[in-house]
């Protein structure tokens, strides 16, 4: 059995030798599974988690790319009550105090 090292950094985040992330077939987004042992001193499993433990939206994290800039909650606003003054005028509601209510 080899053995691979890697330090942990002060927030706790180790990185995963390449030889280990090729054994274990991990990509970019899987999810890793750590066995605990019942003592310090025992030895702790790392194993590849399966594709069923992550949601579509963890799997799909940071795949999606756009060239338009994102909006600004003020300019979001304002397409949002374009869009609505232009459902309306293409919508215009009823008058319904008038309704006869037989």
């Amino acid at each position: 059995m080899e053995e691979r090292f890697a330090v942990m950094t002060r927030k706790g985040q180790v990185t995963i030798p390449a030889e280990v992330r090729k054994a274990l077939e991990l990509q970019r987004g899987d999810v890793v599974a750590f066995t605990l042992p019942d003592s310090p001193a025992g030895a702790t499993m790392v194993r590849r988690a399966p594709a069923s433990r992550t949601s579509l939206v963890e799997q799909l994290f940071g795949s999606l790319r756009s060239d338009v800039p994102a909006q600004t909650p003020e300019g979001d606003k304002a397409a949002f009550e374009r869009a609505v003054a232009s459902e309306a005028e293409i919508h215009p509601m009823r008058d319904r105090s008038t309704e006869d209510h037989a």
